[in-house]
C-alpha cells in the first residue's frame, strides 16, 4: 500500500496523572492527589485493539509510515467525561490535556494536528476552551463525547457557535458509557450489558445526533459547519441518509426553515471517520462506502489501537483517494488541506 493518508483518528494520551498536574490550577491539583484521582485508561478495550499500553508521541509518530501526510489526534483520555458529575473538574480535566498535548504531542512532528477535547456538561466553558486555543493553526478541531441532549439542541449552542466561529471540526466521539447510565445518550431499549453489545448499537447516537443537526436547521445557521463522527461505523449511513431524504420530503411542513434535502447538507457538513472494514464482506465493501456521499468518509486509522489499512486497497481507486485525503483536506482548516497539496 502507499497511498496518501490524512489520517483523521490517531488517539494520543497522557502517560499519568502527575503529568497533567502543572496544566492545572494548585487547588485543583492538590484535589487531584489528595483524592488518588485516577486517569483514564491509555490503552483500548482488551478485546478490541492491539495497544498493549501508553504509547508515546514518538512511538506513534514512527508507526505512521511515510504515506502519511497529516494526522488528527484525538485525546481518547478526555471521553469518559461524559459520565463525571463534577462538571467543573471535567473542565478543568480536559484543559490540562489540552495543554499537555500542544506541548508534548505537536512539538513531536510535524504531521501532527490536535483536535481539543472539550466536556460537554456546560457549554459556556467548553466554548472557551475553544476560544483558547483557536488562535493556534495546529489545532484543527474540538472533540467531545455526547450528553442525552440532541446534537442539535441549544443546550450545545456555545459550543456550536465556537466551533463555527473558527472554522473548527466539531468531532463526536463514543464516550463509553452510552446506554448504560442516566444522563448518557441511549442505545435501543434498555441498553447493552456487553461491550459487543455497545459496539453493535453504538451507531444509534450518531444517527439521532445526525437527524437532529440537520432537522433542528443546525446547517441551515451555519453553512460552513463541519460535524464529524468518529468511531460509529459507516454502514448504516446511506440507509440513514434515505430515510431522513423520504421523512423531509414527506413532512418538510414541518420544519420549513430545511431548504434543502437532508442528503445535501450530510454530504456537504457530515463527515463519518471510518478505521476499519467492520466484518463487512470484501464483496460488500465498495457498494457500502458507495451508498454514502462520497463527500462524507474520512479514514481514521485508530492507530494506536488498530493499524490495518489493507481493506482500503479493495476500494476503487477515486473512492479510496476521496476516503484518504480529499475530504479531509475540504474538512478541516488551511493546516491539513496544505499537507494535502
Amino acid at each position: 500500500m502507499n497511498h496518501k493518508i490524512i489520517d483523521c483518528q490517531v488517539h494520543c494520551a497522557a502517560p499519568s496523572i502527575d503529568a497533567l498536574l502543572p496544566y492545572m490550577k494548585a487547588g485543583y491539583a492538590e484535589r487531584v492527589i489528595r483524592t488518588a484521582f485516577q486517569l483514564p485508561p491509555a490503552e483500548s478495550h482488551p478485546g478490541g485493539g492491539s495497544s498493549k499500553g501508553y504509547a508515546s508521541p514518538a512511538e506513534v509518530a514512527a508507526s505512521l509510515g511515510d504515506e502519511v501526510s497529516g494526522v488528527v489526534l484525538v485525546p481518547h483520555q478526555a471521553m469518559s467525561t461524559a459520565n463525571w458529575t463534577d462538571t467543573r473538574l471535567c473542565a478543568v480535566y480536559v484543559a490540562a490535556l489540552n495543554a499537555y498535548m500542544v506541548d508534548h504531542w505537536l512539538a513531536e512532528d510535524d504531521r501532527f494536528h490536535l483536535a481539543i477535547a472539550v466536556s460537554p456538561h456546560e457549554a459556556e466553558l467548553a466554548a472557551a476552551e475553544i476560544e483558547r486555543h483557536a488562535g493556534n493553526p495546529r489545532v484543527v478541531a474540538a472533540t467531545m463525547p455526547m450528553l442525552a441532549p440532541h446534537l442539535g439542541s441549544p443546550f450545545y449552542r456555545p459550543i456550536i457557535e465556537a466551533a463555527a466561529r473558527h472554522n473548527l471540526t466539531l468531532i463526536v466521539h463514543p464516550g463509553g458509557k452510552e446506554g448504560t447510565i442516566l444522563g448518557a445518550p441511549a442505545l435501543g431499549a434498555i441498553g447493552p450489558r456487553y461491550h459487543g453489545e455497545y459496539e453493535c448499537l453504538i451507531w444509534h447516537v450518531a444517527a439521532v445526533n445526525i437527524s437532529s443537526i440537520i432537522y433542528d436547521g443546525v446547517f441551515v445557521e451555519f453553512p460552513d459547519l463541519k460535524i464529524a463522527f468518529a468511531d460509529f461505523g459507516m454502514d448504516w449511513v446511506g440507509p440513514t441518509m434515505w430515510r431522513l431524504d423520504a421523512e423531509w420530503r414527506a413532512l418538510r411542513i414541518d420544519i420549513p426553515w430545511v431548504v434543502e434535502p437532508p442528503s445535501t447538507y450530510l454530504g456537504r457538513n457530515v463527515r463519518i471517520i471510518v478505521g476499519d472494514a467492520e466484518g463487512i464482506p470484501q464483496d460488500a465493501l465498495a457498494k457500502l462506502v458507495s451508498l454514502a456521499p462520497a463527500t462524507s468518509l474520512l479514514f481514521g486509522s485508530n492507530s494506536p489501537f488498530a493499524k490495518d489499512r489493507k481493506w482500503l486497497d479493495t476500494l476503487p481507486t477515486e473512492v479510496r483517494e476521496q476516503l484518504c485525503w480529499r475530504n479531509a483536506a475540504d474538512t478541516f482548516r488551511s493546516g491539513i488541506a496544505a499537507l494535502a497539496a
